[in-house]
């Protein structure tokens, strides 16, 4: 039991501390002016706590672009792209002729050939010429006359 004096009116107060450890102050009841005051906990007691280390990492990132694969176009060789490209014209010269040959022959009035295969024709002989174009367009960007 612990004395406390009021701090109004000054009378001696006895009274236990009804406040958990954890409280620092308690409020205390004076019973002969009916005032309230705070002062100390007798029965406090600090949490202890044991000494923590923190280590600092410090983790920088970096963040780049992976480089496009290099394309097999551009990746060929020379001899190569030389190679398509004069396969390239002869064979779209010739299949041009070919396909010239098959449009007429589609629109002749005693055939029984569907205007599909000319077509079809015609776009296969004209990829041909644009894979040699794009050998010879290749071929001029890197010897620095494109």
């Amino acid at each position: 039991m612990n004395q406390v004096k009021c701090t109004n009116c000054g009378a001696a107060i006895f009274s236990s501390a009804v406040a958990a450890e954890s409280q620092a102050t308690v409020t205390v009841n004076c019973q002969y002016c009916g005032s309230q005051f705070e002062t100390r906990n007798p029965n406090y007691s600090p949490h202890t706590t044991a000494p923590v280390n923190i280590y600092k990492t410090e983790i920088k990132y970096t963040y780049t672009e992976p480089a496009p694969p290099e394309s097999a176009w551009k990746a060929a060789s020379d001899l190569q792209h030389k190679i398509t490209k004069v396969l390239g014209y002869i064979m779209g010269g010739i299949g041009a002729l070919f396909a010239l040959v098959m449009w007429i022959v589609a629109f002749l009035p005693d055939t029984d050939m569907p205007v599909g295969v000319p077509v079809i024709f015609s776009l296969l002989v004209f990829g041909i010429f644009m894979l040699a174009r794009a050998s010879s367009r290749e071929l001029k960007r890197r010897h620095g006359k494109l």
